[in-house]
């Protein structure tokens, strides 16, 4: 394996473990330069537990939401917001 093959095979590795971290395919997408976010989805592999770890954060969320009220509502808008403005820019 030369060099281009072992930086790619790093590359891999790298976006294998951001999914198996629970990273979403658009963050991936976003992160490896994808031109798809097809082409991200294949380093997810859900486990049951990344499953139940996802439905637990939504709990969480909405634990908070309930306290907190719309704040949170209005800052994941304006997270999108920006994030669609970060992507218009590129």
């Amino acid at each position: 394996m030369g060099i281009k093959g072992s930086v790619r095979a790093s590359v891999l590795t790298f976006l294998t473990r951001l999914g198996a971290c629970g990273a979403d395919a658009f963050s991936i997408k976003r992160i490896a330069g994808h031109s798809s976010v097809t082409i991200s989805e294949k380093y997810i592999h859900p486990t049951p537990e990344s499953v139940e770890r996802v439905f637990e954060r939504l709990e969480e969320y909405n634990t908070r939401s309930l306290k907190e009220g719309p704040k949170l509502v209005e800052a994941a808008t304006v997270s999108a917001t920006a994030l669609k403005a970060d992507e218009d820019a590129a």
